[in-house]
C-alpha cells in the first residue's frame, strides 16, 4: 500500500465520521419534547414561529371579543 492510498483512506474514513457525527447531532437535537418544552435544549427555536402565530391568533380573538 503506497502513501497516496493510505492518505486516501485517511480522508475517506474522516469524512465518514464526520457525516455521521452530523447525523447523530441532528436526531439528538429534533428529538420531540412533548409537552415539555421547557425544560427542553431546542425550546427557543423548536416551536418559536408556530408559538408566535398561536399568540397572534388568541390576540385577535381577545380584540374581537371585547368590541
Amino acid at each position: 500500500m503506497s502513501m497516496t492510498d493510505i492518505i486516501i483512506c485517511l480522508i475517506v474514513a474522516a469524512l465518514m465520521a464526520m457525516a455521521v457525527f452530523h447525523i447523530v447531532r441532528v436526531k439528538r437535537s429534533a428529538k420531540a419534547c412533548g409537552d415539555r418544552c421547557a425544560g427542553c435544549s431546542m425550546s427557543g427555536s423548536c416551536h418559536a414561529v408556530k408559538m408566535q402565530k398561536e399568540l397572534k391568533r388568541m390576540e385577535k380573538m381577545k380584540k374581537a371579543g371585547t368590541k
